[in-house]
C-alpha cells in the first residue's frame, strides 16, 4: 500500500488540523458553485499581492521624502523645536532614575520617555547628540510603519482604497512636518493604528475576544503616549457595539490596562504631580498657536489652503467653505445606500474617527503645525472609503469611475512634490556649536531653557547629580503658574521666582533665547553681578557664564 504524503502520512493517514483548516477553506460555501469560488479566491489572492506592492512602494516614497527632510540643510544636526528636546531629555533623566512629575515637571503622559531610552543609552556611548539624531531617524521609521499599517487594514479592499488611503496618509503635510524630529504623534499614530489592526478582522469586528482586549491594550498605550488617542477610542466603542456590554468591556478593561501598565510606576512615585501635570495643567492651558481658520485649513490636509488663509484670510475662508462643503456633500453620498451595499464598521469607523478627531483638534486650546499628522490617518481612511464607494455608486459612468482612480494619485503627487519643494527651498537649520560656541565652560552644571540645544551640544546636564533636574522649563513654568506661560506672570509669582534663583544658584551657565525669561529684580541682580553675558549674533540665544567657580 502506497505511503501517505504530507500530513496525512504523519498522522497515520488522518487529515491533521492545519490540512483540515486549509480543505476547509478551499471548499466553497454550500450553494456556491466551486468553479466562481475558485476564481474569486485566486482574483483576492491576485488583489492582495497587488495591494502590499502598492503599499510598499507608497511606504518606500515616503521614506524617501523624511530621510531627505532629516539630512538636508543640516537638519538631523540642527536644532528648531522645543518640545523634542524635552522629550528626549526626559528619557536621559530617567535613564538616570530621574522621574518625570515626580522629580521634574511633564506636562505629556510619560511613554515617550520610556520608548527613547534606547537611545538615551546610546547616549552613554555615543554622546547626547548622536544619541538625539538616531532617535530621529527611529520616527521617520515609525511614520513609514504607520503607511504600512493603514494599508494593512484595508488590504482585503480594491486598490484604489489602499492607494487613496496611503497615499493621502503618506503626502499629508503634518505627516510628514511632524516627522522632521521627535514628536508625539508618529508614536500615537502607531498605537492607534496597531490597535485597529488587532480589533477588525477586514470590515469586520473580530470575534475574538484577545484580540478585542489587545485592541484595548494598544489604545491604552497610546493614550500613555497622548491623551489625544481618547478620540478614535470613542469612535472604535461605537462601532464595535455587539448585542451586550461585552465587546465595550473588554476594550474599556484592556485601554484601562494599557494606560496603567505604561503609567503606574510615575503614579505611584508621585500621584498628584502625575495628575497636576497631564491633566489639571492641560485643561488650564490658554489658546495658543493657529488660528481657528488655520487649524480648519490645516486639518482638511490639502496643500496651499493653510497658506492662502494665512495670507488673503477672506478669501480663504471662502475656499475654505466651498471644501467644507464638497467634503460634507461627497461624505452624505458615498455614505447613503440606495440599494448598494451598507457602509461597513471599518467604513463607519473612518466617518466617526475623523469627525472625533477633527473637532477635538479644532477646539483644543493649542494647535501647532505637527497636531494635523494625528488627524492623517483617519482622514485618509475616510477620503480612501468615499473614492470607492462614490466609484462603485457611479461605476455606470466611465468618467466618474476614471476620476475617481485619477484624481486621487494626481493629487498625492502634488502634495508630495510640494512637501519636496518646501524641504529643498528650505533654510539651513541652526547648528548648536555655532550658536552656542565654546563659552560654555565644560564641567559644571548647565541651565537651557531650550533642552535641545544643550543636548545636541553634550551639555545636557540635567540627568546630572547636584544639578537642576530641569528639562521643560515652558511646562514647569505652566504648572508653577495656573497654565499661564508669559513672563509677565513670571515675574510676579515668588514660587516662579524662586525655582529660577534655586536653579541659576546652581549653575555655571544658563542658555536662554532671551535675556530676561521672566526674572524679577532680585533674580536680574544675582546674575548680573554672578554672570557675563555672552550673545554670537541676533540669531543665537543668549549664554551667561559664572564669573567665578562656585563654592561648595
Amino acid at each position: 500500500m502506497t505511503a501517505q504524503r504530507g500530513g496525512d502520512a504523519l498522522s497515520g493517514g488522518r487529515p491533521t488540523g492545519l490540512t483540515e483548516a486549509r480543505v476547509a477553506r478551499e471548499q466553497p460555501p454550500a450553494g456556491e458553485p466551486a468553479e466562481a469560488y475558485q476564481a474569486d479566491r485566486a482574483g483576492a489572492r491576485r488583489r492582495g499581492r497587488r495591494n502590499g506592492m502598492v503599499i510598499a512602494a507608497v511606504a518606500a516614497a515616503l521614506l524617501g521624502v523624511l530621510l531627505l527632510q532629516s539630512l538636508m540643510h543640516g537638519h538631523l544636526t540642527g536644532n528648531d523645536e522645543y518640545d523634542d528636546g524635552v522629550y528626549f531629555g526626559a528619557s536621559l533623566q530617567l535613564l538616570h532614575g530621574i522621574l518625570p512629575y515626580r522629580d521634574f515637571a511633564f506636562i505629556q503622559p510619560p511613554m515617550v520617555s520610556v520608548l527613547l531610552l534606547p537611545f538615551a543609552a546610546l547616549s552613554g556611548v555615543a554622546g547626547t547628540a548622536h544619541g538625539f539624531e538616531a532617535a530621529r531617524i527611529f520616527i521617520d521609521l515609525v511614520t513609514t510603519a504607520n503607511v504600512v499599517l493603514a494599508g494593512l487594514l484595508v488590504r482585503h479592499r480594491p486598490t484604489l482604497q489602499v492607494l487613496v488611503s496611503t497615499g493621502i496618509m503618506a503626502a499629508y503635510p503634518a505627516t510628514v512636518r511632524a516627522s522632521q524630529t521627535v514628536l508625539l504623534e508618529p508614536l500615537l499614530v502607531f498605537f492607534c493604528l496597531a490597535g485597529l489592526l488587532s480589533l477588525f478582522d477586514g470590515d469586520k469586528i473580530t470575534t475574538s475576544q484577545r484580540r478585542i482586549v489587545a485592541c484595548g491594550v494598544l489604545f491604552g498605550v497610546a493614550g500613555a503616549t497622548k491623551l489625544w488617542a481618547v478620540l478614535p477610542f470613542l469612535a472604535v466603542l461605537c462601532v464595535a457595539g455587539t448585542p451586550g456590554l461585552g465587546t465595550r468591556c473588554r476594550l474599556l478593561a484592556g485601554g484601562a490596562a494599557g494606560f496603567l501598565a505604561c503609567s503606574l510606576p510615575f503614579i505611584i512615585g508621585s500621584p498628584g504631580a502625575f495628575i497636576r501635570d497631564v491633566f489639571v495643567t492641560q485643561a488650564e492651558r490658554g489658546s495658543s498657536g493657529y488660528l481657528p481658520l488655520q487649524r480648519m485649513a490645516d486639518l482638511t490636509g490639502l496643500p496651499g489652503l493653510y497658506s492662502l488663509i494665512t495670507a488673503d484670510a477672506h478669501r480663504g475662508a471662502q475656499v475654505l467653505a466651498v471644501v467644507i462643503v464638497v467634503m460634507i456633500v461627497l461624505c452624505l453620498l458615498a455614505f447613503s445606500g440606495n440599494g448598494r451595499a451598507a457602509p461597513s464598521r471599518l467604513d463607519w469607523f473612518a466617518l466617526l474617527a475623523t469627525v472625533a478627531t477633527v473637532i477635538g483638534l479644532y477646539s483644543a486650546p493649542s494647535y501647532y503645525y505637527h497636531y494635523a499628522a494625528f488627524a492623517a490617518p483617519f482622514a485618509a481612511l475616510l477620503y480612501g472609503t468615499v473614492a470607492l464607494r462614490l466609484r462603485e455608486r457611479f461605476a455606470a459612468v466611465r468618467t466618474v469611475a476614471v476620476a475617481a482612480a485619477a484624481i486621487p494619485v494626481l493629487l498625492m503627487a502634488i502634495m508630495l512634490g510640494l512637501r519636496i519643494d518646501t524641504i529643498v527651498s528650505a533654510g539651513p537649520a541652526g547648528q548648536a556649536g555655532t550658536e552656542l560656541g565654546t563659552e560654555i565652560p565644560r564641567h559644571g552644571c548647565v541651565l537651557s531653557f531650550d533642552p535641545g540645544l544643550a543636548i545636541l551640544d553634550n551639555r545636557f546636564t540635567g540627568d546630572v547629580a547636584g544639578c537642576p533636574e530641569e528639562v521643560d522649563w515652558d511646562g514647569e513654568e505652566r504648572v508653577l503658574d495656573g497654565g499661564v506661560s508669559q513672563t509677565e506672570s513670571d515675574t510676579r509669582s515668588r514660587t516662579v521666582q524662586a525655582v529660577m534663583m534655586r536653579w541659576i544658584r546652581a549653575s555655571v551657565a544658563i542658555i536662554t533665547p532671551w535675556p530676561n525669561p521672566g526674572w524679577d529684580r532680585a533674580v536680574v541682580l544675582y546674575v548680573r553681578h554672578n554672570f557675563r553675558r555672552e550673545r554670537r549674533n541676533a540669531d543665537s540665544p543668549y549664554v551667561y557664564v559664572r564669573r567665578h567657580a562656585l563654592q561648595d
